[in-house]
């Protein structure tokens, strides 16, 4: 079976149950709480997902893969583990699936936890594979790999070694890195799906805990729930680039988030960027991740405006580069425009520190004799 096949036909389900609309709200934390009373709580998830329209336009909660995104991860169907959720849901999906693991097939609940016994075999799969039965060759990229990999566990060095594989040409000449890495994990390896319930960032640095399904037959949707924080959001006027209506649900008390910046920066259009990051309230220590995903949109113009505007330094700007060559993002003319943005900004004032010193008291001269 071809890859893009297997992508239609395994990453996809609908619940069949719910077609249309949820009218019932059920606040959120309720039902995360619910969920995590159980027994079976740690093979339960929290998957988020946009509505889709059927052959007759009807809404269809789908459970789907959105094919134009690609972070450089594996391809998959991301959740979150429901004893993990703090609180803080996505605003751009309005629904959210509670969805229960089936383990039908091999799972790793926590990468950062594999054995070397499963470690070494994937290993000598990869090997096989892909180095043509070559014990030193396949040795020393993965040495090689473990000295660059932030995560240093059996698991961490294994992920990063396909990720880095799937963007080099002497082991994948023809597919997307994302399928690629897909393809080896779950044709090559055999896993039905990758958990990080540990929190080791070893999926995605942004989003520590969470997890990665390479097939829709591996879990049951237990239940949908409505998302309020979708519908109390802007995200609808950013999306439909309407800066009267992103002013109005401002005006109506709407709060802009990182979120909704990100979600702005996807639209690709200035206007709507610009009034969002005027407005919005994000955190400073984030301002290098919205430099990330700047440079995931593969917009030239987006990523410019975002350093410009937000005052981004050279060593920031620096690790937007190095982003974009690990992850292989946009074309070549991208890539050289990106590289000739260092150096472009100025550097930060360094801050003058003045040291209060005690005033100097005189003593009076004292008479002798």
């Amino acid at each position: 079976m071809s890859i893009l096949k297997y992508l239609k036909e395994e990453l996809y389900t609908i619940d069949e149950t719910r077609k249309h609309d949820i009218s019932e709200y059920r606040p959120m934390k309720d039902i995360i709480n619910e969920y995590k009373n159980r027994d079976d709580s740690e093979d339960i998830y929290v998957h988020f997902s946009e509505t889709f329209k059927d052959s007759k336009n009807q809404n269809i909660n789908q459970i789907g893969l959105n094919m134009s995104q690609d972070y450089g991860n594996p391809f998959g169907i991301y959740a979150y583990p429901i004893n993990n959720i703090k609180g803080t849901f996505k605003t751009s999906a309005p629904y959210a699936y509670i969805i229960k693991n089936k383990r039908i097939d091999k799972w790793i609940q926590n990468i950062s936890d594999m054995s070397i016994g499963n470690y070494m075999w994937c290993m000598k799969q990869l090997e096989n594979e892909f180095f043509d039965h070559n014990n030193s060759d396949r040795v020393k990229y993965e040495k090689f790999t473990e000295s660059m990999s932030d995560n240093k566990t059996h698991g961490g060095v294994l992920f990063y070694m396909i990720v880095r594989m799937s963007s080099n040409k002497t082991f994948n000449s023809t597919k997307r890195p994302s399928v690629w890495q897909t393809d080896v994990w779950r044709n090559l390896l055999g896993y039905s799906g990758i958990g990080d319930n540990n929190g080791s960032e070893i999926i995605h640095a942004s989003e520590p805990y969470q997890a990665v399904f390479f097939s829709s037959k591996c879990f049951d949707i237990i239940d949908t729930v409505q998302n309020r924080h979708y519908l109390d959001s802007t995200i609808l006027p950013i999306r439909a680039n309407d800066i009267k209506n992103v002013k109005n649900a401002i005006e109506l008390g709407a709060k802009l988030g990182l979120n909704d910046i990100f979600v702005a920066i996807d639209t690709k259009n200035l206007s709507t960027l610009d009034f969002v990051l005027n407005n919005a309230k994000y955190p400073k220590k984030k301002i290098g991740d919205i430099g990330i995903h700047a440079a995931a949109s593969e917009n030239i113009d987006v990523l410019k405006y975002i350093i410009s505007k937000l005052k981004l330094d050279n060593e920031q700007i620096s690790d937007i580069i190095s982003w974009i060559n690990y992850r292989n993002l946009g074309d070549d003319n991208f890539k050289r425009e990106a590289s000739a943005l260092y150096n472009t900004q100025p550097p930060r004032k360094k801050r003058t520190v003045v040291r209060k010193t005690s005033p100097v008291v005189s003593t009076p001269p004292t008479n002798i004799g």
